[in-house]
């Protein structure tokens, strides 16, 4: 029997899924290192910004997705919060994050106000972005990518390390998606949703996410002959693009999920241990 005095504190943990989004705090982490500035005065304001954007990001979907969730994966379906009591909830927690985004750097302002935009509009009922192949896929990735350029406090620029750090980003997080999408295609179909997933089919996603490995792998060869990003960074990104390329099928997905995003986890680890120890030389 669940312990009562701890429902109020648990019931927004239900909603807001911190499971799911905490390791998305290495990107910002990630992007404060890349510019050398490590410090409890540049990494709080951007970390509390993230905390709140992520946790509305994923309340809110919820929210929107609880006529075609399944019960045991959505509270809301659970009918443990109201659909209304989670929108205020959720959208209670996006205009903390519109306010705490004046706290962010002049130059990254519009692109963390533009996040929640995008965050809002991906998961509307009936007519998000997610509900469209393709653009739901790319947008998704534009959910969680752009935290990395959030932590440095800069755009990106026409420069190679920029590239690199989107390519090394972006793939895997596109790699990932395209197999939840897969593993979801049930809800989904439920809901009316037509991911890409769904357009393409199930055969050919594996053929996808191989060929995203392929992509990834070459990149980080030539990455680490270019010497435009941290070298050791760049290969353990070539060796967790292996992951992706030994799916095992329809069946496998959540597996092979789980398995390339710890791979990349991995890399992201090691490209973080290799930026603080040039920032600890410089």
């Amino acid at each position: 029997m669940k312990d009562r005095r701890f429902a109020p504190f648990l019931a927004p943990l239900a909603l807001t899924r911190p499971r799911q989004w905490v390791p998305y705090l290495g990107l910002p982490v990630l992007g404060v290192l890349s510019a050398c500035d490590f410090s409890i005065r540049s990494l709080g304001p951007v970390l509390l910004w993230c905390v709140f954007y992520l946790s509305g990001g994923y309340a809110f979907n919820g929210a929107c997705d609880a006529g075609g969730d399944f019960p045991e994966k959505n509270v809301v379906a659970r009918g443990e919060w109201s659909r209304r009591a989670a929108f205020v909830f959720s959208l209670s927690l996006f205009f903390a994050a519109a306010l705490l985004a004046f706290a962010l750097p002049e130059r990254t302002r519009f692109l963390a106000l533009a996040m929640i935009a995008l965050g809002i509009f991906y998961s509307l009922p009936h007519v998000g972005l997610k509900r469209l192949p393709f653009v739901g896929t790319l947008s998704n990735v534009g959910l969680f990518v752009p935290l990395y350029w959030i932590g440095r406090g800069a755009l990106p620029e026409a420069a190679a390390g920029d590239f690199w750090a989107a390519a090394f980003l972006a793939l895997p997080s596109l790699q990932s998606q395209l197999i939840h999408e897969a593993q979801d295609q049930e809800e989904d179909g439920r809901a009316g949703t037509r991911t890409t997933a769904r357009a393409l089919g199930l055969q050919r996603i594996p053929l996808a996410v191989q060929g995203i490995s392929v992509f990834i792998l070459l990149g980080a060869s030539l990455a680490v002959w270019q010497e435009a990003f941290p070298h050791y960074a760049a290969f353990a990104f070539g060796i967790a693009s292996f992951t992706g390329l030994i799916g095992e099928g329809a069946r496998e997905f959540p597996l092979w999920r789980r398995r390339t995003r710890r791979a990349y986890m991995a890399a992201c680890l090691v490209w973080v241990a290799q930026l603080a120890f040039e920032c600890r030389v410089s």
